[in-house]
């Protein structure tokens, strides 16, 4: 995860590279639209979220545990991608809150 500042009023912006994200049972044609989605639900939680802001330096966390989802039968893909971007953003709230002192700030 990278912070810097820009010129765009003053705000943060961050940058978050996932390497892998594992979702079991999903069709293989729903992959775009699901990563979209989370895509632009992480954009959304980190522009408006507890993360605004707490960052002074880049920092690397190699894994989080985002839990898991629960969807009801037939979800389209912005809910499902929705749902996983809030779990994937609660996860990384919880391992930076609980690694605030060992994290590279």
């Amino acid at each position: 995860m990278k912070r810097r500042s820009s010129n765009n009023g003053g705000k943060q912006i961050i940058e978050v590279e996932i390497d892998e994200l594992i979702l079991h049972g999903f069709h293989f044609g729903e992959k775009y639209a699901i990563g979209e989605s989370i895509r632009a639900e992480l954009g959304r939680l980190f522009s408006n979220g507890e993360m605004q802001g707490i960052f002074k330096n880049s920092i690397s966390i190699y894994n989080i545990n985002a839990g898991s989802i629960k969807l009801l039968p037939g979800s389209d893909e912005v809910l499902t991608g929705k749902r996983t971007a809030g779990a994937v953003y609660s996860g990384l709230l919880n391992s930076v809150s609980a690694n605030r002192g060992n994290l590279n700030e």
